[in-house]
């Protein structure tokens, strides 16, 4: 069992088309017509009644959602922080974002926490 992804709105359509194509359930917010340019609550809200792990640049906007929703004890969901110097997101350099993302997909489950940095 893997975690299911959204693809926060910086990230390409295309990253999570591959990452489908290879068996993992993965979504991006601009596949998503009622997500297109919302704001990051409405985004973090959609992703804990879909139960996805969001994949974000966001840290500043996106964490305080979570940590907030953490200490309230409600449905949350969890983050996977990305850098974007470390792994960037640009269509000529996907393929380290791409495989930094393989593989946090394949370590098991129970490794989890509910804020993660690629």
């Amino acid at each position: 069992m893997t975690d299911r992804l959204l693809l926060d709105e910086h990230f390409s359509p295309v990253i999570a088309r591959i990452l489908r194509e290879e068996g993992f359930d993965v979504v991006a917010v601009l596949e998503l017509p009622t997500l297109r340019k919302s704001t990051d609550r409405k985004v973090y809200e959609e992703a804990v009644l879909l139960q996805r792990r969001i994949v974000t640049e966001d840290v500043a906007g996106l964490r305080s959602l979570l940590w907030t929703t953490l200490s309230s004890g409600e449905p949350y969901a969890p983050l996977l922080i990305t850098n974007p110097q470390r792994h960037s997101r640009h269509a000529n350099a996907l393929g380290a974002l791409l495989n930094a993302l393989r593989e946090w997909l394949t370590r098991p489950v129970r490794e989890r926490r509910p804020e993660e940095w690629l």
